[in-house]
């Protein structure tokens, strides 16, 4: 969609062409003819609608106020949203107190090719952290996904691996760099995500991990240990997914940490990622992980939290009242669990992965052309059933 109208600067100067596209508005230095419009009654619709979801978002209880005595709860954000002018960022800014990069501050996006670092984006979010009050999470700097391949690869025959010492070194120059850009403005950092095998122990190269397959298991202290020297206020985060669902991961990731710490490896806290669904695990399950993990003397964290409508590969349905409302309870005794953790001071964060339900990566994911709905907000940002169920219980 796109249309033309003309405005004027806010001092009172000569008028402009803006234009506005489905996706925003842009300024431009000409609309064309057959776009030119005068301002009619359908600017005036557009711009009220925008101003009546501005202050619906603003009449809404909050989020960061009905959970700020006991943990931060925040959202993963894209960089657009935050522009002013995108309805998403007023509500980011009223509703949580935390705020993580959904992708602009992996490896890929601050450093695609060896020496260029990229941090426009990551800076975007950083700014608006500090200008809203919110904590910043880092997001991540280790992991067998979305890094390059340059990392792994000798400079020399790129068809071969990287030696060991290049890898390190390769390691630490990344996470030095990154988390000294950003110290004293990330709280917390995924240091390492996704270590773990889906069947037992560490993940190997079997498993797509070129850390492993060339450093062995010494990656991971090595990547808290440069992260700890660049920034030693952070608190690093090991980051894995199932560790509330799969008993055998969650006792694979105590083992490690507890080897950690028994090293003096400055691990602070575990992030338990959370993708879960209306069936599964139980609540109980969830407890175990969160105390099984606080035993270590460590903080736990809530890092990617959504709330599936469905059950692995299950073929699409209807999301209908029903499922919203079970949804909606679904996620009221995930939050009293949290509240109890919280208050014996196990658990001090909790990100959703995702602002609103159009937006989920769990959309077209595991299932193509299966939509979900896995968000405390809808398609047009409105509040659902589950929002209401964890602000009053």
């Amino acid at each position: 969609m796109r249309y033309c109208f003309l405005g004027s600067s806010a001092d009172g100067g000569r008028a402009f062409p803006v234009v506005y596209y489905s996706r925003g508005w842009h300024r431009r230095g000409r609309c064309e003819r057959n776009d030119r419009m005068k301002v009619t009654v359908l600017a005036a619709a557009m711009l009220a609608a925008a101003v009546y979801a501005l202050g619906a978002q603003e009449a809404l209880p909050s989020l960061k106020k009905a959970f700020d005595h006991l943990f931060a709860i925040g959202v993963a954000v894209q960089p657009s949203f935050l522009d002013a002018i995108n309805p998403r960022s007023t509500l980011i800014a009223s509703q949580f107190s935390a705020v993580v990069a959904e992708n602009c501050m992996k490896p890929e996006a601050l450093q695609p090719s060896e020496g260029t670092f990229r941090f426009k984006d990551a800076d975007k979010l950083a700014l608006f952290a500090r200008k809203h009050g919110m904590a910043l999470r880092g997001h991540t700097l280790v992991w067998h996904q979305q890094t390059p391949l340059w990392f792994f690869s000798d400079p020399d025959q790129p068809s071969k691996d990287a030696s060991r010492d290049l890898l390190l070194e390769r390691m630490k120059v990344h996470i030095q760099t990154v988390v000294a850009h950003f110290r004293g403005k990330v709280r917390a950092w995924d240091v390492v995500n996704e270590a773990l095998s889906d069947s037992s122990g560490l993940r190997t190269g079997a498993e797509h991990s070129k850390w492993y397959e060339i450093l062995g298991p010494e990656y991971i202290d090595r990547a808290f240990e440069y992260a700890h020297e660049a920034d030693p206020e952070a608190l690093l985060v090991i980051n894995d997914y199932n560790l509330e669902s799969s008993p055998v991961k969650r006792e694979a990731m105590y083992d490690l940490v507890h080897g950690m710490l028994s090293r003096g490896v400055p691990v602070g806290a575990i992030g338990l990622q959370m993708h879960v669904s209306l069936y599964s695990p139980s609540v109980e399950s969830v407890r175990q992980a969160i105390e099984r993990f606080a035993s270590l003397g460590i903080k736990v964290q809530v890092t990617e939290l959504d709330v599936s409508m469905y059950s692995g590969s299950e073929a699409a349905k209807p999301i209908d009242d029903a499922l919203l409302r079970k949804q909606a309870d679904r996620y009221g005794e995930l939050f009293s669990l949290f509240k109890e953790e919280a208050a014996k001071g196990n658990l001090d964060m909790v990100m959703l992965w995702g602002l609103s339900d159009d937006q989920s990566w769990l959309n077209n994911f595991p299932v193509a052309g299966r939509t979900n709905a896995p968000l405390l907000f809808d398609q047009e940002l409105a509040p659902k059933q589950a929002f209401w169920t964890i602000i009053h219980r």
